[in-house]
C-alpha cells in the first residue's frame, strides 16, 4: 500500500512497530485472549438462537437482543485480534470518516431499529462437513446484508474456496462488496495456488478512498526442482489507477529434516505492462520454517539480530528502513 499510495500513506503508519508486535502479525493462529474473546462473541449470537434442522442442513434464526450485544463483542475482538490489532489502527486512520459513519449507521440503523431486523444462517452440510454458510441480514424486509462462504470440495479446499459479502443501503444502492475466490492444489513436494480479491466500494466512497481495489495473488514452490523452484508475486489495480502495480519474489526453497528454507534472490516492483516501468532488486534474504526451537541463532555480524536490539535502536532503524521505502515509493510514483 505504500508503493501504491505513498503521497499520504506514512502519516498513518503511526503505530506500534516493536518486535512483539512484528512476531504477531506473522502468526497463523490467533493467541489465546483472542481466542476467547471470539468465542465469547459467538457465545452472545448463538445463546438464544432458534436452530431448525431439514435434511441434513440447518437454519439458524438468531435473538435480535443477541444480535445487538454480539455486534460491539465481535469488533472488540477483531480490533485486538493479535493478527490485526496494528492494521486495524492503520486503517482506522485511513478511513476514519468511514469508521466514524460506520459507527453512525450502526448506533441509528441498527440500534433504533432492532426490532425491525432480521438475522439468519443457513448452513449447507455435505457428508457431515459445512460446505456453503450463507448468513443474511435485512431491516423492515429489505436486503442490508449477505455473507456467503463456501467449499467445494474437502479434499482439496483451496481449489476451491469462494466468499462473498455484500452490504446495501436501505434505498437498495451498493455500499460495500467483496468477493474472494482461491484456486490451485498442494501435495507433499509442490504447491501451486492462487488467488482474487475484489473489493467494490459504492461511488459516494469511491471519491473519497482509494475505490474499487482488484488483487491477484499467486504462489509456487516445487522442492521437487533444485534450483529456481520458488516464486510468488501479486497484482493490485484501483479504480483510481487503472495502471496496476505488481510485486514478485523469485528464489528457491528447499526441505529439511525439521522445516523448509526459503532463499529470496530477486524482487521485481513494476506499474502497467511496460518493462521500462519496473524495477529488479537483488536480495539476500533468507526465511525458515522449523517443528524445532534452534539451541543458538547463528547471526552474521553484518546483519540485524532483532532479538538483541535495544528498543531505542529498534526505533532507529524502523525510521531507517520507513525512509528507504518512501524513498522507493517515489521513484515508483515517477514512473507513472
Amino acid at each position: 500500500m505504500a508503493l501504491i499510495f505513498p503521497q499520504n500513506f506514512f502519516s498513518y503508519l503511526e503505530s506500534d512497530f516493536s518486535y512483539n508486535t512484528i512476531r504477531n502479525l506473522q502468526s497463523i493462529e490467533p493467541d489465546r485472549a483472542s481466542q476467547k474473546r471470539y468465542n465469547k462473541a459467538m457465545q452472545i449470537l448463538y445463546k438464544n438462537a432458534v436452530i431448525k434442522e431439514t435434511d441434513g442442513n440447518y437454519f439458524i434464526e438468531f435473538n435480535n437482543d443477541d444480535i445487538l450485544k454480539y455486534f460491539p463483542a465481535l469488533v472488540y475482538a477483531v480490533k485486538n485480534d493479535n493478527r490485526l490489532r496494528t492494521s486495524w489502527n492503520i486503517y482506522e486512520k485511513m478511513y476514519s470518516e468511514e469508521f466514524k459513519k460506520a459507527e453512525e449507521f450502526y448506533n441509528t440503523s441498527i440500534k433504533d431499529n432492532i426490532q425491525k431486523l432480521k438475522m439468519t444462517e443457513n448452513l449447507i452440510v455435505k457428508n457431515g462437513l459445512v460446505t456453503k454458510d450463507e448468513i443474511t441480514i435485512t431491516i423492515d424486509g429489505n436486503l442490508f446484508g449477505k455473507i456467503d462462504y463456501e467449499i467445494g470440495d474437502y479434499t482439496n479446499p483451496l481449489n476451491s474456496i469462494k466468499s462473498e459479502l455484500n452490504f446495501v443501503d436501505p434505498e437498495g444502492s451498493k455500499i460495500l462488496a467483496i468477493k474472494f475466490m482461491t484456486g490451485g492444489h498442494i501435495t507433499n513436494t509442490k504447491a501451486d495456488i492462487s488467488f482474487i480479491l475484489d473489493m467494490d466500494f459504492s461511488k459516494e466512497q469511491a471519491d473519497k478512498i482509494p475505490g474499487s481495489m482488484n488483487i491477484q495473488g499467486y504462489f509456487y514452490a516445487d522442492t521437487s526442482v533444485s534450483q529456481e523452484n520458488f516464486k510468488t508475486g501479486m497484482y493490485m489495480s484501483t479504480l483510481k489507477d487503472t495502471s496496476g502495480i505488481d510485486v514478485h519474489v523469485s528464489g528457491n526453497v528447499e526441505k529439511t529434516d525439521d522445516g523448509i528454507n526459503y532463499r529470496i534472490d530477486n524482487m521485481v516492483l513494476g506499474i502497467g505492462d511496460s518493462e521500462e516501468n519496473s524495477i529488479l532488486l537483488g536480495t539476500d534474504a533468507n526465511f525458515k520454517i522449523s517443528k524445532t526451537v534452534p539451541a543458538s541463532f547463528d547471526m552474521p555480524k553484518n546483519k540485524i539480530n532483532v532479538l538483541d536490539t535495544k528498543s531505542e535502536e529498534w526505533e532507529e532503524i524502523k525510521n531507517e528502513a520507513f525512509k528507504k521505502l518512501q524513498e522507493l515509493s517515489m521513484q515508483i510514483r515517477k514512473l507513472r
